[in-house]
């Protein structure tokens, strides 16, 4: 029997490596959000940029979370191609990025030797990034 709070199953092969359905609650969806917005200085003026897909539990809560603070959620349908992306972030005054270890790397090799300044914060899924990558963000952004 399905709950009645049943929202989603999101598809996963998390730590063991074996995909398997895991069944979300908005409850779940909630706690998640909750956390974020403890954790991070949202703010409904942001314009936050995701290179997370929907359909991973990070980039759902993401689309969760951005409509309930009210914030401007940007995306690109292909996310592998760097050069869109950093342009998209510049065209749409993106202050914020989630994304996943793959897409820093990639951007860090397309980045101005500048910083720059109007991404106020980013946060990193799936895997922690590699300590080059994590000094190359940290010396580009404030």
């Amino acid at each position: 029997m399905i709950h009645q709070d049943f929202l989603n199953i999101v598809y996963t092969s998390g730590t063991t490596g074996e995909p398997k359905g895991v069944m979300l609650r908005a409850s779940n969806l909630e706690a998640v959000i909750r956390g974020i917005q403890k954790a991070l200085p949202i703010h409904s003026e942001n314009r936050i940029f995701t290179a997370l897909p929907f359909s991973h539990t990070y980039g759902l809560s993401q689309l969760w979370l951005m409509a309930k603070a009210g914030v401007t959620l940007g995306f690109i349908s292909d996310i592998t191609k760097m050069a869109s992306i950093k342009k998209f972030l510049t065209d749409q005054e993106i202050d914020a990025i989630a994304g996943v270890p793959y897409h820093f790397a990639g951007l860090d090799r397309r980045a101005d030797k500048e910083k720059n300044e109007k991404i106020e914060w980013m946060t990193v899924a799936g895997e922690a990034p590699s300590k080059g990558t994590y000094r190359k963000d940290e010396s580009r952004l404030p």
